[in-house]
């Protein structure tokens, strides 16, 4: 009997510890940046938005032995684009923005285990953004000879308004994972305007291997 208790003491405690194990999850991501015009403080129609693709790294720290209660962080390499093409005086005028960015969240969150392969983890936290690089390329026509001008986004120089290259902002989000599989949902907002007179938001599709 006591070899018993013993037993059953130590699958406990492994239970305990396995339970309360830091994680990492690496993936791919779907983001999509929207941009929201404000004049005068009213809301505009003149929005746009931004497709991009992410390689995604997080880290969960475990912060109680006896509960799942987890800080993440880690970082979020981000391509954004955007195509657009409108007729300016009957003539073609093609625009393309591509945006770099890191992202460095800071979560917390709780991981309930439904059952031993599936568990749900609803977070909450800020999201610290850094703009590496910032090009927009227009090509048009002119007395019929193409040409082609590109500025950077982030220059004084070249761009008026400039945009910025940090933000900060919060998020909310839930992950679903079954065994190493892993697929998660976000949003949230800038706290920080990308460029005058805009505020953006963001929203993300995960798909990842936990271990």
């Amino acid at each position: 009997m006591k070899r018993i208790k013993l037993a059953l003491a130590a699958l406990a405690i492994t239970a305990l510890i396995v339970s309360a194990q830091d994680y990492n999850r690496v993936g791919l991501s779907y983001n999509n940046t929207h941009f929201g015009a404000t004049w005068s403080n009213h809301v505009s129609d003149d929005n746009m938005s931004l497709n991009g693709i992410g390689i995604d790294y997080i880290h969960g720290f475990s912060l109680s032995e006896s509960t799942p209660l987890y800080f993440e962080t880690g970082a979020k390499l981000n391509f954004g684009f955007k195509d657009e093409s409108v007729k300016v005086g009957g003539e073609k005028l093609s625009a393309k923005l591509n945006i770099y960015t890191i992202n460095v969240p800071a979560n917390l969150a709780y991981k309930f285990s439904i059952t031993d392969d599936f568990s749900i983890t609803p977070y909450l936290g800020l999201n610290f953004k850094l703009h590496l690089s910032g090009t927009l390329k227009a090509t048009y026509k002119n007395g019929g000879t193409k040409v082609e001008e590109k500025a950077n986004i982030f220059s004084k120089d070249e761009i008026d308004p400039t945009w910025k290259r940090f933000q900060m902002g919060w998020h909310i989000g839930v992950g679903f994972q079954y065994n190493p599989v892993y697929f998660g949902v976000s949003w949230g907002t800038d706290f920080l305007k990308p460029v005058e007179d805009y505020r953006s938001s963001d929203l993300s599709i995960a798909l990842g291997y936990c271990f």
